[in-house]
């Protein structure tokens, strides 16, 4: 009985090319992926300074199944973790972060949710919030590097600082504190962000007031894609995954699980142009 060589040669030929497109279906990162992460938001969750999980690093660490990208967690306060991507360049991606000319500059947003600014008041309540607001009669705290690309709400900014009754703090638990301390009622934020803070810092949500600024427009969110540090092939490949991990349906979803019915009335799922109605 003779046996056909090229036969059994084309066989393992074929299991081998097969192997390397499959390998190439599921291509990685060229190197390890630098994410810059804030305790900014509850998408995002850091337990003693570590990452643990939330939305966000799950999607994560679902591209990172699909691809066999690394991703390495970089934690640092919200304004470092901003200057660490649009300024020091010394991360790739940021998971979750608002629209905003400098990180504009420095890389290319992933729109996923949009947000309003509203406006928080504790305690006692003026009996027109908005008038108040306007008049400079509240002393306003923002959460420093927050400041929304938006010209309403610079400009609102701006006129607050003018009347001297704008304060700047690093994160939204501090504003809370000095709430619950009774060292000021108003604040200028996002839904979610108010939500986190409370994580941290529970307030008597009766005395809690959140109001809507309907003269400010939305605002973008999502991940950031490093333009100065990612190659374009790196690049590519990430876009291409965000977009399908974060900008459906089933990932609104999870929103909508973790967040109560208050915080998702200042939050709405991104619709690309096309998809818009």
């Amino acid at each position: 009985m003779s046996i056909n060589c090229n036969r059994g040669w084309r066989f393992q030929a074929l299991i081998t090319i097969c192997l390397m497109v499959s390998w190439g279906a599921a291509q990685a990162c060229s190197r390890p992926i630098k994410v810059g992460v804030s305790p900014i938001t509850s998408s995002v969750t850091i337990v003693n300074g570590q990452v643990t999980g939330g939305i966000y690093i799950d999607g994560l660490r679902e591209i990172s199944r699909r691809t066999g990208c690394k991703f390495e967690y970089v934690v640092a306060p919200f304004v470092r973790s901003l200057y660490m991507f649009s300024t020091s360049h010394d991360v790739d991606l940021l998971p979750i972060a608002i629209e905003r000319s400098s990180l504009n500059q420095a890389g290319e947003l992933i729109p996923v949710v949009t947000g309003r600014v509203a406006l928080v008041l504790y305690g006692s309540v003026p009996a027109d919030p908005l008038r108040a607001l306007e008049q400079g009669q509240l002393k306003v705290n923002v959460v420093r590097g927050s400041s929304y690309d938006v010209p309403e709400y610079q400009h609102l900014l701006k006129r607050l600082r003018e009347r001297e009754v704008l304060e700047e703090v690093t994160e939204p638990s501090i504003i809370l504190r000095k709430f619950k301390a009774g060292y000021g009622n108003a604040a200028l934020m996002i839904t979610s962000t108010l939500y986190l803070g409370l994580q941290e810092t529970p307030l008597d949500q009766n005395k809690l007031k959140v109001i809507q600024l309907p003269a400010i427009p939305e605002i973008k969110a999502g991940p950031y894609l490093s333009l100065t540090r990612l190659s374009p092939a790196d690049r590519n490949l990430l876009r291409k995954e965000l977009v399908k991990q974060f900008q459906n349906k089933t990932f609104w979803q999870q929103y909508e699980k973790i967040y109560p019915a208050w915080v998702l009335q200042g939050l709405h799922r991104y619709q690309p142009p096309s998809a818009a109605p």
